[in-house]
């Protein structure tokens, strides 16, 4: 029989000792894994394919090792977060409770009471590029839950939040159009039918304004309702049709560039001569699959997952709050650096501290960690507020979380010649 791999045989393997394991699976407040270690830790529970003991640890901790993700299950971008979280929250030893309400994404009520019964140690949200609803705020200071929101808009400087540069990306798009011959494209304004349009197209829209402008030639917008090809297919061809050749055209998501397109091969035109088409977005995850390739930016969601999770694991150790000296960047490549402080102390640093938390595996106490969280645990759980709650309400002037907990992703140029 197979035997069960330890936190002991995974120090073994990374090279450094076993409290410093436990420090990194249970997130031990006041201890710094840097990240040399990290990488040893994680390479070494892959290759050795470990995994936490939950509720032994949960018994130690007080924590349920598990997470919500939060968002709309119809998106197809959900699922990319979800995928960029699951990679690292994994070896990180925590589960992903996936919580959606389909269409209605104001449905929040039970994550709050999920947290305050012990069954999730924190919430990550997929939220659309624009403020985020005043009563979720409210309840997620109230009663302190790490927390982190991803291109949600928080208007308390203590909500962690992970977004994309909506306007560098358009900007980065025009500078490839100009460089491949395309310097005064049409800008395709795609609109929601049911809602308004969220402040990241907005920015992206005037991104385009402001880069034409720039560069001394008249923009050009045409607005499009983001209605299905069969009841708009009449416009697209008129519009194509009526427009002076050859033509450039950018649009902001990809649907309406891919209607273009579809409309382009109608009527005959050659496309990346007569007409050169680009996407701000691949929601659709189509772009690369078409022939002639669409260029387009792509939202890495994937890597944004992984920024969201970094935060919260960091938030999670300190009941709430991520570390005001900590910095996550993911680059156009996708790798995901975290940068330790400059003042952090050594590994060894309080170390002995983390064998409180260490699971109870290699002592044999597994056993008795059947069951539910202590009572203990939850009545800790459902305790005072946290103090974020009284931070947040007397922070003034603040529209946005400060650099420190608010994380840019860049998105990635993908130009259709890779």
């Amino acid at each position: 029989m197979r035997k069960r791999v330890t936190a002991s045989d995974v120090a073994s393997r990374a090279g450094v000792s076993r409290s410093l394991v436990s420090a990194f699976l249970n997130s031990t407040p006041g201890i710094t894994v840097s990240a040399e270690n990290r990488a040893a830790i994680t390479s070494a529970i892959r290759e050795l394919g470990y995994t936490v003991n939950v509720q032994a640890q949960s018994i130690k901790t007080g924590k349920s090792n598990c997470i919500a993700v939060y968002g709309d299950v119809y998106n197809a971008l959900f699922l990319q977060l979800v995928e960029g979280i699951q990679r690292v929250s994994g070896p990180a030893g925590y589960h992903v409770l996936l919580y959606g309400e389909g269409k209605n994404v104001e449905g929040r009520e039970g994550l709050a009471a999920l947290y305050r019964q012990g069954r999730i140690d924190g919430v990550i949200t997929l939220d659309f590029p624009d403020a985020l609803a005043p009563s979720w705020e409210e309840a997620v200071l109230e009663w302190g839950i790490p927390y982190v929101t991803v291109e949600g808009i928080p208007s308390s400087p203590v909500i962690l939040s992970v977004e994309t540069d909506y306007a560098a990306s358009i900007r980065r798009a025009l500078d490839f159009m100009e460089a491949e011959g395309w310097s005064s494209p049409v800008y395709l304004n795609v609109l929601p039918c049911d809602r308004p349009q969220t402040r990241g197209d907005r920015l992206r829209l005037e991104a385009y304004e402001g880069w034409m402008q720039a560069k001394g030639r008249q923009p050009r917008i045409c607005p499009v309702q983001d209605k299905p090809w069969g009841q708009q297919q009449t416009w697209w061809r008129e519009w194509l049709a009526a427009q002076e050749l050859p033509l450039g055209v950018l649009s902001n998501w990809s649907r309406g560039a891919l209607s273009v397109y579809r409309t382009a091969y109608e009527q005959g035109l050659r496309i990346g001569r007569e007409l050169f088409i680009m996407s701000a977005d691949d929601t659709e995850r189509v772009s690369r699959h078409m022939v002639p390739a669409v260029p387009c930016l792509e939202v890495p969601y994937g890597e944004m997952g992984e920024a969201a999770f970094t935060l919260l694991h960091q938030a999670m150790a300190k009941g709430g709050e991520a570390k005001a000296d900590s910095r996550v960047k993911v680059e156009d490549a996708g790798d995901m650096r975290e940068t330790e402080a400059a003042n952090s102390a050594e590994d060894a640093r309080d170390v002995r501290a983390a064998e409180a938390a260490s699971s109870a595996e290699d002592a044999g106490g597994a056993r008795a960690a059947s069951g539910a969280l202590t009572r203990q645990a939850l009545q800790a759980r459902a305790g005072p507020p946290h103090p974020a709650s009284r931070a947040a309400k007397t922070a003034e002037g603040a529209n946005y979380p400060s650099a420190a907990i608010r994380q840019v992703v860049e998105a990635k140029l993908f130009t259709g010649k890779e």
